[in-house]
């Protein structure tokens, strides 16, 4: 389980170059936080995709620190400077997975920064001990704190009133549906835990026409465990935002299954000073329908 820090996750770029005047954020290339952490992101494609790697720093567990993949996306990357990112870590070494929404920067000087939020989330026997299973730098602080922060909270609780068949292992593919009418459809999952899939929500704060986003994640040993924890992103195709989710997977004793996560919204903002209005956070419990 790798430990959580009470304040921002701030990314540096490592650049080569000083004093290279930089117009456009590109997440492409080796980054360094305050901690000692590296991630390397490879080449963003044209839908905004990428992988990489991560090797963190700080640990809670005794196992030997590895090198884990990482998954997301960048919102729009041929349009927007400074765009929305989301991306999924799965630990080689422990049963979590964290993942990361944010903003990619240019200051005053030109280097790149990426600010995000993180969410944390272990793997636990029961639903009984769901409660201590998701961590964030938000997760534990006072209303105030949050508002100091400048995170409105949001809470949305999903259910379906349709009964899954009975399954002593958890399977995130299929599709799930909340009591606002919104979908998701998760597809096959391939041996490595990786997934794709479609959202389409039917709450929004924008104006615009909602469009059906996709969604890419990782499931944290999809063969060895019955109650799996997972973490997706979902590009909105009709916002500057990305949102990451982060959760487990649950069996009850009736055989129904249910998603127990947790949320971040990223929504972009011009400058780095209007960061602290940025994030939102959330709960969500996800029911298959199918």
């Amino acid at each position: 389980m790798v430990q959580a820090t009470p304040f921002l996750l701030v990314l540096f770029l490592a650049l080569g170059a000083q004093g290279l005047s930089v117009k456009k954020c590109s997440l492409t290339g080796m980054w360094i936080n305050d901690l000692g952490s590296n991630m390397t992101i490879t080449t963003v494609d044209a839908n905004g995709d990428f992988t990489g790697a991560y090797w963190t720093a700080v640990s809670a567990t005794p196992k030997e620190i590895e090198v884990s993949p990482l998954l997301g996306s960048q919102h729009l990357p041929n349009q927007l400077n400074q765009p929305t990112f989301g991306f999924t870590v799965h630990w080689s070494f422990s049963d979590s997975i964290t993942v990361f929404t944010g903003q990619c920067f240019v200051d005053d000087d030109g280097k790149e920064v990426l600010k995000t939020m993180w969410l944390l989330r272990s793997r636990v026997e029961s639903i009984k001990s769901d409660w201590k299973a998701t961590r964030s730098p938000a997760i534990g602080h006072t209303s105030h704190c949050l508002g100091k922060l400048g995170w409105r909270v949001e809470r949305e609780l999903w259910f379906s009133t349709a009964q899954a068949t009975h399954m002593t292992q958890c399977d995130l593919k299929g599709l799930l549906r909340n009591e606002l009418g919104s979908n998701m459809t998760i597809l096959a999952m391939n041996t490595a835990g990786t997934f794709s899939g479609f959202y389409h929500t039917v709450v929004a704060a924008t104006n615009k026409q909602i469009l059906e986003s996709p969604l890419q994640g990782i499931q944290q040993h999809p063969s060895a465990k019955k109650h799996p924890t997972f973490g997706f992103t979902v590009q909105w195709q009709f916002s500057d935002s990305t949102i990451a989710f982060v959760g487990q997977c649950f069996v009850d004793h009736c055989g129904k299954e249910t998603l127990e996560s947790t949320w971040l919204l990223r929504e972009e903002v011009l400058s780095h000073k209007d960061t602290w209005k940025a994030p939102r956070v959330g709960t969500s419990i996800f029911t298959f329908i199918k």
